[in-house]
């Protein structure tokens, strides 16, 4: 569910990255327009996230929890596009999730072939729509193979294959390309100490080496933080051609993650006999059939865990009534210089910080169309929130690494 970043910077690591797949599945239609007026469905939800943070300098801080309200409008219309099947359907998802401080819009289109037996997603577009003064973005996401988001029975996988193109209100972008194996590369620009648009580059390669390539003021384009991978963990700053100020020796971290680590793993099954949780309403603690999608992720780069839960109830017999989402990501890297020191890496092997978000969607919909089309749109929601809450890790790795420059080249 990756659930789902070009510039100058050539990465400097080894070849491995060729594992990469530079392959692409469909490229997403422009949506479709809408009939009038238009039959729609509807979803009511809440979002819970909480930051806790586990460093001890000058001692813990206490955890910041936010809730969100979330009211989905969803519709439906026939789509055409390359590599879709006939009979594919654009879900077409609009959302206001509102806190006690702000709301903010996301419009996202789901490209999707269901049939008797299955429901297949071949890609999305999602658009952001952050209040004044906020980030707006832009996503596209294809997959590989198309995702596999429901099934009449039985168990299955998918691959994290894909690719996930971002572009920001600020100018900027990112690229990612996901290989099957979870390995992938991201190329895209961000802003030096001078105000300047530079490329960047991170590198994931299936033994958990890798490194991040980006903009080092008096330092030459070719400048990258390498890290190795486990057992023995470290990071160093190399450049080429080699520069006073711009290399630095390498600098252990603990181990976090075993040697020859599996990057991404899905499990999923249909299951009857489990009951309807209490969110789910006035259904709760009944018999239910239930759609169960787990997944874990590793980023040796960026530091982090994440595992994510996707739970569909609905009766037995009969349309879904509610999906429970469930992710956590456990960071061992502090981005965030909360600390003294720069390399704030975990010291033991333990996270330095959790990020959990859970959502309910409960369904305003009998008919099981319309149920379909929710859980469809729901799902993808869900993994646009995973998106941005990833995409903020990333985001504050590079700007750590670029304030570690000073104006006069090299790092402090």
């Amino acid at each position: 569910m990756r659930l789902h970043l070009i510039a100058a910077a050539t990465f400097v690591a080894s070849a491995a990255l060729a594992a990469c797949s530079s392959s692409v599945g469909i490229t997403p239609p422009p949506p479709a327009p809408l009939p009038s007026p238009v039959p729609a469905e509807h979803y009511d939800g809440t979002l819970t996230q909480t930051y806790t943070y586990l460093y001890g300098y000058p001692s813990p801080e206490p955890p910041n929890t936010s809730t969100t309200a979330i009211k989905g409008v969803v519709t439906v219309s026939p789509t055409t596009g390359p590599g879709l099947p006939s009979g594919t359907n654009d879900v077409h998802v609009k959302e206001t999730d509102t806190t006690p401080l702000q709301s903010s819009t996301t419009v996202s289109d789901a490209y999707v072939h269901t049939s008797a037996t299955q429901a297949l997603l071949y890609g999305s577009v999602s658009e952001l729509k952050a209040p004044q003064g906020g980030q707006s973005t832009h996503t596209t996401t294809s997959y590989v193979t198309p995702q596999t988001l429901s099934r009449s029975h039985g168990t299955w996988t998918n691959s994290p294959a894909e690719t996930i193109d971002e572009k920001y209100s600020d100018g900027h972008y990112q690229d990612r390309t996901i290989a099957a194996n979870g390995s992938y590369e991201e190329k895209g620009t961000a802003f030096s100490l001078g105000g300047r648009m530079v490329g960047t580059e991170i590198v994931e390669e299936s033994s958990g080496a890798g490194g991040y390539t980006g903009p080092f003021e008096g330092c030459p384009p070719k400048t990258s933080f390498l890290f190795t991978a486990a057992p023995k963990i470290s990071v160093s700053l190399v450049s080429k051609p080699p520069v006073l100020g711009c290399e630095q020796a390498a600098a252990s971290i603990p181990d976090w993650y075993p040697a020859g680590p599996t990057l991404y793993r899905e499990q999923d099954r249909v299951r009857s006999g489990a009951l309807m949780p209490s969110s789910c309403g006035p259904s709760a603690g009944k018999r239910a059939r239930l759609t169960e999608r787990s997944s874990a992720l590793l980023d040796t780069i960026i530091g982090y865990r994440e595992h994510t839960d996707v739970s569909v109830f609905g009766p037995l017999q009969g349309p879904p009534d509610c999906i429970v989402f469930a992710d956590e990501i456990d960071n061992y890297y502090d981005w965030q210089g909360d600390q003294i020191s720069f390399f704030a890496f975990t010291d033991n092997g333990h996270p330095v910080s959790t990020i959990l978000t859970d959502e309910t969607v409960v369904f305003k919909s009998s008919s099981p169309d319309g149920a379909s089309a929710i859980v469809t749109a729901a799902q993808t929601h869900f993994g646009a929130t995973l998106d941005a809450v990833r995409a903020r890790l990333r985001d504050a790795m590079i700007r750590r690494f670029v304030t570690m420059s000073n104006s006069a080249g090299g790092t402090r």
